[in-house]
């Protein structure tokens, strides 16, 4: 992820360059001075970001972290409509219908999966394991028990 990030950043820099936008953006800050703030704020909270996808995917898995990200936007668009006022139209309701009952059914295969997947690894093998050992110069051929009897 931070590869990605520095390589995004040395893209976005040099196309700002090439396109002189860069120029543009200096002006804008120079003129703007309380706009750093603001930039230094959503560098903060999007390296914060970036730490919580981390850790989601690394202690439970990319289906959890498309659920919860999904079901942010959810409730971020219901809570647009409710705050600003929104009209809304009935296909757009139904629209908004779609995207959560696809999450929950989402939510439950994806739990069903994983309960499926805990149970396999707590199975233990109960078949004779044939192993060869050696010792010295002789191979020794030996038949052991996975599990003691």
């Amino acid at each position: 992820m931070e590869s990605l990030n520095k390589w995004a950043g040395l893209i976005c820099l040099t196309m700002a360059n090439v396109t002189f936008q860069m120029g543009g953006f200096i002006k804008f800050i120079l003129e703007n001075p309380l706009v750093v703030k603001d930039l230094i704020l959503l560098a903060i909270l999007g390296t914060f970001g970036q730490v919580f996808i981390f850790y989601t995917i690394a202690n439970f898995s990319p289906l959890i972290l498309s659920i919860i990200t999904t079901t942010r936007k959810f409730f971020t668009v219901l809570a647009s409509i409710v705050i600003y006022r929104h009209q809304v139209s009935m296909i757009q309701w139904m629209a908004i219908g779609l995207v959560f009952a696809g999450v929950f059914f989402e939510m439950l295969s994806g739990n069903k999966k994983h309960a499926k997947e805990e149970h396999k690894h707590h199975q233990l093998p109960t078949e004779d394991i044939e192993a060869k050992v050696i010792i010295g110069k002789e191979e020794e051929s030996t038949t052991r028990r996975a599990v003691p009897a």
